[in-house]
């Protein structure tokens, strides 16, 4: 075996060159080869191990509300209807028709806050935004989750006040109309929502060093 270097002549077996005492075998200016990935974790035990992080525990749980918010808003008897004349009727969120259109801005809202966990909790880079720090972008995201429990939760008390007035203003015919399991649901899974986005908001304040927290205090606490 010849040094790439010198080109003296060493033993086959050689490792390093008897006359300048570079290694064999490697130029400087080759690269050795990098070196193998380490193996890669299963699917299910990857899913698994994100959701029970700590730093995770409030983005699972606005992500399990909202679930249930849709759920609930799709499959669950919504509203229920007495007349006099054709008997009794439950209706879902979704065919119920109350609220002028309010509620599909429930739903949207609903779906936001699961794509918002979900992308906080298993994105690498959440929202795709490369302007903006990564801490910056998680702040936005839980304070989406937040936003979106506090409006989902106004807007139903929005529709219950319109459908009341409604039906205390129109004409007495023997019409009747009250609330079932899947508004109340809905309205108990965005408070969930709000719950998580709290947590995370906390859990989020409490991984900032400390110059950062003192930065994110209020004027007048300071």
């Amino acid at each position: 075996m010849f040094c790439s270097y010198c080109g003296a002549h060493n033993l086959d077996t050689a490792t390093v060159c008897q006359r300048c005492g570079k290694q064999i075998g490697i130029r400087g200016d080759e690269q050795a080869p990098p070196p193998p990935p380490p193996p890669s974790m299963p699917a299910g035990q990857s899913f698994t191990s994100v959701l029970t992080q700590r730093k995770n525990r409030g983005y699972v749980i606005a992500g399990s509300g909202a679930l249930v918010a849709l759920y609930a808003f799709f499959f669950l008897p919504y509203s229920a209807t007495y007349t006099d004349t054709f008997g009794h009727e439950t209706l879902t969120a979704s065919n119920s028709g109350l609220g002028h259109g309010l509620l599909w801005l429930e739903l949207l809202l609903a779906l936001a806050a699961l794509v918002v966990a979900a992308r906080l909790m298993f994105g690498s880079n959440p929202f795709g935004m490369t302007t903006t720090s990564l801490a910056t972008r998680t702040r936005w995201g839980v304070r989406a989750l937040i936003g979106s429990g506090i409006l989902s939760i106004l807007i139903q008390l929005v529709i219950t006040l319109m459908t009341n007035i409604e039906f205390q203003s129109g004409p007495d015919i023997g019409f009747y109309l009250h609330f079932d399991v899947g508004y109340w649901v809905y309205m108990l899974a965005m408070a969930v929502v709000l719950v998580g986005g709290v947590i995370a908001q906390r859990t989020l304040s409490s991984s900032l060093p400390p110059q950062a927290q003192r930065w994110q205090q209020p004027p007048s606490a300071r």
